[in-house]
């Protein structure tokens, strides 16, 4: 690194599937993770550079940064088998969502921190309040997928029940019509396909067939920040169109990751200026390649199934 060293949650929550991929960093992962509890305050506010000289609670925190308190660990489970991560992160988890329900903009809404950070172009970024909404959807149902796997029936029961009433008021408020999500582009469309914003089955179709045009209108390139990141390429394959998740990745032209494996063998911190060239931030894609090419999922923690379903 030449300029970025921090230890930004947000870049290790997109990236960390890529990471279990790629290396085995069980350890340095567990390490992190107590960085990030470390920074927690009493009221259960936590900062967005772990560990941290005290910068980063004023700016950048929020869900879509903090969803590393949820996402990090649970990979941890999912790739490999690491049930002690669930357990050290889930009293901090719970504190943490109880603060974020203080800071609701709405019933089960949150507008507070980041959105579709450092989008490839800014006037077509989705609403703040919708991308830190589906973020806190996440986080809630993460909350609990993970005291499922640590016998808390009854707090799975309620963390589930809190999702849903997210996933209803995000729905309520920015369903368009048509399929349409928010502002329709690449990362609200793809949101809506995550997170199961569709009411039924034709809704779905619509909103499959409105992703795919928000694609195939910038002619396959890139429309989307680090949310975007993370789900459009996944929701493409999701709704049968890893095809087209395929030609944005290998696109020639500008704004594209081509461009910088081409010119320099890393990634950047941005989809123009590179001012970090050594960059994690946006590399996901790598995860998804492994996952929807060559189609090597873990079908049970710590990959003792492992399901392949090659999309070559």
């Amino acid at each position: 690194p030449h300029r970025e060293k921090n230890g930004w949650t947000g870049d290790a929550s997109i990236a960390s599937e890529l990471a279990q991929y790629l290396y085995e960093n069980t350890a340095a992962y567990e390490k992190w993770l107590r960085d990030v509890i470390d920074t927690q305050r009493p009221s259960g506010e936590i900062c967005c550079i772990a560990p941290t000289s005290g910068w980063g609670f004023s700016w950048g925190n929020g869900p879509v940064f903090d969803n590393a308190l949820a996402m990090v660990p649970w990979n941890l489970w999912t790739f490999c088998g690491d049930r002690a991560a669930l357990e050290e992160a889930y009293p901090a988890l719970v504190r943490y969502l109880r603060h974020v329900k203080t800071r609701e903009s709405a019933p089960d809404l949150v507008a507070w921190g980041l959105g579709d950070w450092n989008a490839a172009d800014r006037s077509h970024m989705p609403t703040t309040e919708y991308v830190v909404s589906c973020a806190y959807l996440q986080l809630r149902e993460t909350a609990a997928k993970m005291a499922d796997v640590l016998g808390r029936p009854q707090e799975a029961s309620a963390y589930a029940a809190a999702a849903e009433r997210t996933r209803a008021a995000v729905r309520a408020k920015y369903a368009r019509g048509n399929g349409v999500f928010d502002n329709g582009g690449q990362t609200a469309q793809a949101l809506a396909v995550a997170f199961g914003l569709a009411r039924d089955g034709e809704e779905r179709r619509q909103v499959a067939d409105r992703l795919a045009d928000s694609v195939v209108k910038t002619d396959c390139h890139i429309d989307f920040g680090l949310m975007g990141a993370k789900f459009v390429y996944r929701a493409l394959a999701d709704v049968g169109r890893a095809d087209l998740a395929y030609r944005m990745i290998v696109n020639p032209t500008e704004p594209t990751m081509t461009k910088w494996i081409g010119k320099n063998g890393t990634l950047w911190e941005d989809w123009t200026t590179g001012f970090s060239k050594c960059h994690i931030m946006l590399g996901d894609f790598s995860a998804w390649c492994q996952q929807t090419l060559a189609g090597i999922r873990p079908a049970a923690p710590g990959f003792r199934a492992i399901l392949f379903e090659p999309k070559p």
